[in-house]
């Protein structure tokens, strides 16, 4: 997954995106298995499951 959006962030239109701030990439990975998406965390190169993201972020002050 770090290599895809790695090669994502080398593509002009991507690279125009982001500079503009209208993009934002997110890596994230389904497990067909047990129907679980888990969010990739670029800076610690650890994912999480959708409902740790979410209480994370409603910890969060507003």
């Amino acid at each position: 997954m770090l290599l895809q959006l790695s090669h994502l962030k080398t593509h002009p239109a991507v690279v125009a995106g982001m500079a503009r701030g209208t993009l934002f990439l997110q890596g994230w990975f389904y497990d067909i298995g047990t129907g679980e998406i888990t969010i990739l965390d670029e800076q610690t190169r650890k994912t999480t499951t959708i409902a740790e993201a979410i209480s994370h972020l409603e910890a969060q002050p507003a």
